[in-house]
């Protein structure tokens, strides 16, 4: 531990940073990309967020806000925004942040060639974004889209430099270039990534002079860190970690809840899993809250909607039991014992709290069913992204999904949304023509309790065609130095820097 505290040091003395005036963050794996128009994973965002703005930002009750737009108007049709610009705000290489340049970064991520998770948030709603003058930019949209200003808000929607788009074209991910308080340094990649103050933000210089992230995969090598002050937050704490923190004076914890929806998707497309009987008898053969009450607490409830509560539209429906006999029968109805299935159970270890404990806590009790389990735990987080999402997906997968617009169309249509059927996160397959039809009625919906209506239907089909092992919505704990002030974490697990400090 001596000699991991002494290269730390080492490595901040050779990039010039004093520690007094850098912010150290530690995460658990490595980031996908900077390049905010490719993937929406939760980490990679958190970091951009301190690089990037978009129009709106959301904040920490949920709302969208005014970000690089001042102001906006919507037709009463409800298929045209029209916003209005900040004045007199550059991109970090000098580009002047203007109605063309948001219209270039829309026009990149709605690219007929971009089918990325980024991407999907915008294609299948925006018809065009054009320039009204110089500071005026108009987006059309193909009907009316309720959700638009919150999604706006999401980070697949930041503004990149249309300078930036030109030299760097797919290699942006690693030269970001935004309007933000912080702009890109160094990335070691497995080692850290570095930001450094941008002195010409619009809302003045941060208070910091840096911001280093360092990936330490190892959940107690982190919280000693924190704890020797050589590191000032970590985040994802596990309880146990932050009842021996809280006895610190000189460490802060919060917990915030999250929209983040935990579950096992199951690969709907193969045998026997293709049968929602199996499907549900899975559900009834875990113990979940057992699981949960284990780990972290009789608090903690279990998934009743493949929504978070706190989410817009989560509509609590049911919970699937411990019940090994109705597993059994249910088995029986589809033509199965558990000794017939073997099931490939994937698990990425270090990228949720205590997600490997919780894969193998799964696969001992579908053992002990009776299941053939093979259990593979990925440390790398973006290899399990490469591996499970695009080469193979395994039959069952632990995933979290927090919809960043914080709203059941981000939680719904990215994730089970027929259109999404075995890419993007849509792991499971699922594809239930009801289903796409209520999600995609709602989203042009102007009535909130029509939508809200239209939303509880969707869950009650989700719930009972069982395309996941519904788990919990995960609760986030953060530990910082006692020092460390104005840290925003929002609900959608972002952790937000711009305006966080030291004493």
């Amino acid at each position: 531990m001596k000699r991991l505290g002494i290269l730390l040091l080492t490595a901040l003395i050779g990039i010039g940073l004093a520690q007094e005036d850098t912010l150290r963050v530690l995460l658990s794996s490595e980031l996908t990309t900077l390049d905010p128009q490719i993937t929406t994973d939760t980490d990679s965002a958190a970091v951009r967020y301190q690089i990037y703005n978009g129009l709106l930002k959301m904040t920490e009750s949920g709302e969208a806000v005014p970000d690089l737009a001042e102001s906006w108007e919507i037709s009463e049709d409800g298929t045209q925004y029209t916003f209005q610009l900040r004045p007199g705000v550059t991109f970090h290489d000098g580009a002047p942040l203007n109605a063309q340049a948001v219209k270039a970064s829309f026009e990149r991520l709605l690219a007929e060639d971009r089918d990325t998770s980024a991407s999907a948030y915008f294609k299948p709603i925006v018809e065009s974004v054009e320039v009204v003058d110089d500071l005026t930019v108009r987006f059309t949209l193909n009907e009316p889209f309720a959700p638009f200003l919150n999604t706006l808000a999401h980070p697949a929607g930041h503004i990149v430099s249309p300078l930036a788009i030109e030299q760097y074209g797919e290699e942006l991910g690693m030269h970001p270039v935004g309007t933000g308080p912080y702009q890109f340094s160094e990335w070691v990649r497995g080692e850290r990534l570095v930001l450094e103050r941008f002195d010409d933000y619009f809302e003045g210089p941060a208070p910091m002079a840096a911001i280093e992230y360092r990936i330490i995969p190892e959940a107690a090598t982190r919280v000693a860190l924190l704890e020797t002050d050589e590191a000032d937050i970590i985040l994802r704490v596990t309880p146990d970690e932050a009842k021996r923190l809280a006895q610190n004076p000189e460490i802060k914890l919060e917990t915030t809840p999250t929209a983040r929806a935990m579950f096992m998707a199951i690969n709907m497309t193969r045998e026997p899993f293709d049968d929602k009987r199996v499907r549900q008898a899975i559900n009834h053969a875990v113990n979940v809250r057992e699981i949960i009450t284990a780990l972290f607490g009789e608090e903690v409830p279990q998934l009743d909607s493949p929504l978070a509560p706190g989410v817009f539209g989560y509509n609590p429906t049911r919970t699937y039991e411990f019940d090994p006999e109705r597993a059994r029968e249910l088995l029986a109805e589809a033509g199965y014992e558990a000794g017939d299935i073997s099931i490939d159970l994937w698990s990425p270890s270090g990228r949720y709290v205590q997600d490997a404990t919780v894969a193998q806590a799964v696969a001992q009790q579908l053992e002990a069913f009776g299941f053939d389990v093979n259990l593979r735990l990925f440390g790398d987080f973006s290899e399990y992204i490469e591996v499970a999402f695009v080469e193979d997906r395994g039959d069952m997968m632990l995933l979290g999904w927090s919809p960043s617009t914080l709203e059941a169309e981000g939680g719904l249509y990215q994730i089970l949304h027929g259109d999404h059927a075995n890419k993007f996160a849509n792991n499971s397959g699922f594809d239930n023509p009801e289903f796409n039809r209520l999600i995609e009625e709602a989203r042009s919906m102007t009535s909130e309790e029509d939508r809200l209506a239209a939303y509880a239907q969707a869950q009650e089909i989700v719930m009972e065609e069982a395309p996941w092992l519904f788990l919990y919505p995960q609760p986030v704990i953060t530990a910082m130095r006692a020092n460390v002030h104005d840290v925003v974490i929002l609900p959608s697990e972002h952790l937000v820097l711009r305006e966080a400090w030291k004493e």
